[in-house]
This record gives C-alpha cells, sequence and structure tokens, in this order.
C-alpha cells in the first residue's frame, strides 16, 4: 500500500479530467482507491491507463478494480500453485500400472514442457500437435 502523501500526488493528475469531485468525502474515497495500489508504480501506471482512455474522473470502484489488477499481474495464479499432480494420483483409485503409466506421462509432459525447440512435433490444421509416427513407434519399441 501507498502512503497518502504518494496517492495525493497521484491524485493531482486526475484534477484536470472532467467530473473531478470538489467535496472532501469523495477525494479521501479517490485517495483510498489509489492506495490500494501495492507500489507507487503500479499506482502511476493505474493512472496512465485512466488518463490514457478516458477524459472523465474515474469512480473509486474503478481505480480499486485497476489496482488490485495491476497488483496481481505477475504473481502465480493460487490455484494453480495448489495443484499438484502427483497429490492428485495418490488419491485416486488406481492400480499399480495406471500409476505408472501416470507418472511417465506427467514426467514426459513435463520434459516437452521445458523443450524449447519442439522439433519432434508437428502441428496439423488446428493447432494441434503430434509426434511423427516413425518417432512415436521407436518410442514405443524402447518402452
Amino acid at each position: 500500500m501507498i502512503t497518502d502523501d504518494e496517492a495525493r500526488s497521484e491524485l493531482l493528475r486526475l484534477s484536470g479530467l472532467d467530473f473531478f469531485p470538489r467535496e472532501v468525502a469523495a477525494l479521501k474515497e479517490l485517495r483510498l482507491a489509489i492506495q490500494a495500489s501495492d507500489t507507487m508504480e503500479i499506482a502511476k501506471r493505474v493512472i496512465d491507463e485512466w488518463l490514457a482512455r478516458s477524459p472523465e474522473c474515474p469512480k473509486p470502484v474503478d481505480l480499486r478494480l485497476a489496482a488490485h489488477a495491476e497488483n496481481d499481474r505477475g504473481k502465480p495464479d493460487a490455484t494453480a500453485q495448489e495443484y499438484n499432480a502427483w497429490e492428485t494420483l495418490g488419491r485416486m483409485n488406481q492400480t499399480p500400472a495406471d500409476r505408472k503409466f501416470l507418472a511417465l506421462y506427467l514426467a514426459r509432459q513435463q520434459e516437452l514442457r521445458e523443450d524449447p525447440s519442439l522439433k519432434k512435433f508437428h502441428a496439423d490444421s488446428k493447432g494441434r500437435h503430434y509426434r511423427k509416427p516413425t518417432e512415436l513407434s521407436e518410442q514405443m519399441r524402447n518402452w
């Protein structure tokens, strides 16, 4: 959260917009909305984006929504962090052979995500990727 003085300096940038409030309570709400930004850089970015797209003064809810969206940008998704494929496999009622197959499958998917070249794959007309049949049959023989 940014300080009162930082929020006031950003609030002054909005003062030239149409419908800028003159009441103390409304100005306080706008200042508090700007303070929802985690850093001064985020507050500046939120105000810059608003000034670039609107000639009217924002409502506090607009600034809060924009600030929260900017605060969350770049942070890892909480649901993605909580999801763990191995825990999911442990909870499933699978046979040992099924678990081994799924473990191999997940390990291979991880390798593919980390492989920057993906030269082994070709895209079809719908954008799906597939392995060349010869490479697939060679891999099946090696299993």
